[in-house]
């Protein structure tokens, strides 16, 4: 059998990059939440002959590491790329205008889920404009100011660029924040969607290409 027949015998059965990752995730937090139920248990017993105040720290931290497998597990579910109207990514993404209805490779189920964590992330989006970036494509084009209170943690900006919300937020905003911003990333790359990410002292800029699905809603 030569490699080229192996290839073609298997590569019906290979799976995209979001469930390779997605199955990898599953498995990671069903691991960690065991340890952390056991850990959890301890400090229960712990806290009959130790004095509260000094369990209230890891308390704290395994608190915080089931926030974050909560995070980790919207993704861990199937994904239908069955197609969402352009109209519905600008909602979600706090745009109040009405646009053309033409449908869009995407998940109905991610899309609140990911406008919901992009506004969080990016405090203050705006959706500015939809422009054609091809007879194919359509370039969703927000921004944000940059207030007071969700200044770089870098200080004094100077112009930067990125090409993945995960880089923007390991940069920018601090390693608690890359979590959420990758598993939007990797939602982008499931729904073949890029994102160009521009920030300077006074805000963020964001250009969204997305594919269309060559049929309307």
């Amino acid at each position: 059998m030569t490699s080229n027949t192996v290839c073609a015998e298997i590569s019906p059965l290979a799976e995209s990059e979001f469930a390779v990752c997605a199955r990898l995730l599953r498995a990671l937090s069903h691991i960690v939440r065991g340890d952390l139920s056991v850990i959890t248990n301890d400090l229960t017993y712990l806290s009959a002959i130790a004095p509260p105040e000094e369990l209230e720290r890891p308390r704290a931290r395994c608190a915080s590491a089931a926030t974050t497998l909560g995070k980790v597990n919207i993704i861990t579910g199937s994904m239908s790329l069955d197609g969402v109207s352009l109209s519905a990514i600008v909602r979600e993404l706090g745009g109040a205008f009405e646009v053309e209805s033409e449908l869009v490779r995407g998940d109905s189920r991610k899309l609140a889920w990911m406008g919901q964590t992009l506004r969080g992330l990016i405090g203050g989006l705006v959706v500015g404009s939809i422009t054609r970036d091809s007879r194919d494509s359509r370039v969703i084009e927000c921004y944000a100011a940059r207030s007071a209170d969700r200044g770089s943690r870098a200080g004094s900006l100077s112009d930067a660029r990125y090409g993945s919300l995960g880089e923007y937020a390991s940069r920018e905003l601090g390693e608690r924040e890359v979590v959420e911003a990758s598993l939007v990333d990797l939602v982008f790359h499931a729904f073949t969607w890029r994102l160009d990410l521009e920030s300077d002292a006074t805000g963020v800029a964001l250009r969204i290409v997305v594919p269309l699905e060559n049929k309307r809603r």
